[in-house]
């Protein structure tokens, strides 16, 4: 019995030896695949260190309270630190108002952040750099781990080429202003000369209106009463060819007088001078209704100034010009013409209900053609403003409008 007993207890005891063997040696499986894991992360630790350290790119680690944990030689060489990293804070590298933004933006649920900034001023001359930084948690605390680079040369290469740019555009809206003060010279020059030649035109026309009517049409009239002269003397019998040949002369002479008196008009009317603007235009919308059947009608109702010869004459070409266009190309039946001074200047109106026109024909496509060129040139002269407003089958309406102290 106390054999079996000893027996029984022997195989326990093996047996419970075992089992501690096997766990014991589990374990230290267990332990040398941690151990070898260790190993291999201490490895790779490792070589991640030696190429945080040989790359050429700054690396630095800071906790939540700004303390610099480690810099790479590199960012070290960077940012003019000799000593070791632990020996600063975050603040002695950024400005404050840097760090706190960069923060603010890695705690709206970010992962990462890359900005460029200025470095605090660790040498006279201003440095930046590119900051690439991500945060992760690490026992209990936040660290923030960023890449940063130099990019001084690139910043001050950019300040000097935006420098060079405003000074380059300050140049050119300069000698902008200056060729804008010469071309204005030149218009205001070619506007007098314009004007200069405008009034010589007019004082050549009256010249040879006057001419036409006072020399050329009193020696035709005097030739014609000569004529009337020899009719009567001429006797009556035996004489009617000779009769016939100056009765003939007589029709020629006065159809050639009527025509240079119509020419005279047309190059200037004396009632221009003499009696002023409306009693001319009323005049020549007469003519003009009895010569082309288009229906004029005046209202000068509210225009009661007195123009002097300049404007007066400038206004009445104008108003040649414009009606001739009518008459070329408007196809129209009726001319509405207004004229009145409102709110310091002279606006005169023509509108016609004839075809009308695109508005690219009236903007400078090929304006002569429509003959706006003239009445144009006519109103830059005085400073005034011209335009046109014209539909396709609802007619033409020209405005001018000059200043009051020009008139």
């Amino acid at each position: 019995m106390e054999f079996l007993k000893l027996q029984r207890m022997l195989f326990l005891n093996f047996f419970l030896l075992g089992l501690i063997l096997s766990v014991l040696i589990l374990y230290l499986y267990k332990y040398w695949a941690e151990l070898k894991k260790v190993r291999r992360l201490q490895i790779v630790a490792e070589k991640f260190k030696r190429l945080i350290q040989s790359t050429s790119e700054g690396v630095v680690r800071f906790n939540g309270d700004g303390n610099v944990l480690s810099l790479n030689p590199a960012g070290a060489k960077m940012l003019w630190i000799s000593g070791p990293p632990d020996d600063y804070h975050i603040t002695e590298i950024l400005t404050s108002h840097d760090v706190e933004m960069l923060k603010k933006a890695l705690a709206n649920d970010r992962e990462s952040v890359t900005v460029e900034l200025p470095l605090k001023h660790i040498t006279s001359e201003p440095r930046y750099i590119t900051l690439s930084l991500h945060k992760q948690a690490e026992g209990g605390d936040t660290v923030y781990e960023g890449i940063f680079h130099d990019i001084t040369e690139k910043v001050l290469l950019t300040k000097e080429l935006y420098t060079h740019k405003h000074n380059l555009q300050e140049l050119v809206r300069q000698k902008s202003d200056q060729l804008l003060v010469v071309a204005r010279a030149h218009e205001l020059e070619l506007q007098s000369l314009n004007s200069k030649l405008a009034n010589s035109l007019e004082e050549e026309r009256k010249r040879i209106s006057q001419n036409l009517h006072d020399n050329v049409g009193q020696s035709l009239t005097a030739i014609q009463m000569n004529l009337e002269a020899m009719d009567q003397i001429i006797p009556r019998k035996g004489q009617s060819k000779l009769k016939r040949v100056l009765k003939d002369n007589q029709k020629l002479l006065e159809s050639v007088i009527e025509q240079i008196h119509e020419t005279a008009v047309d190059l200037r009317p004396v009632i221009l001078d003499e009696l002023g603007l409306v009693p001319t235009l009323e005049w020549y919308f007469a003519r003009f209704v009895q010569r082309t059947g288009i229906e004029v009608q005046f209202d000068h109702s509210d225009f009661k100034r007195k123009l002097d010869t300049a404007a007066a004459t400038m206004l009445y070409r104008i108003t040649q010009e414009a009606l001739t266009n009518v008459v070329k190309h408007a196809e129209a039946g009726r001319i509405d013409y207004r004229l009145d001074c409102a709110k310091g200047e002279i606006v005169c109106s023509i509108r016609d209900d004839g075809r009308g026109f695109t508005p690219a024909a009236a903007g400078g496509a090929d304006p002569t053609r429509l003959g706006l060129a003239g009445i144009r040139e006519r109103v830059d002269m005085f400073g005034g403003s011209f335009t046109v407003a014209s539909e396709r089958g609802r007619g033409t309406c020209l405005t001018i409008s000059i200043p009051l102290e020009k008139a």
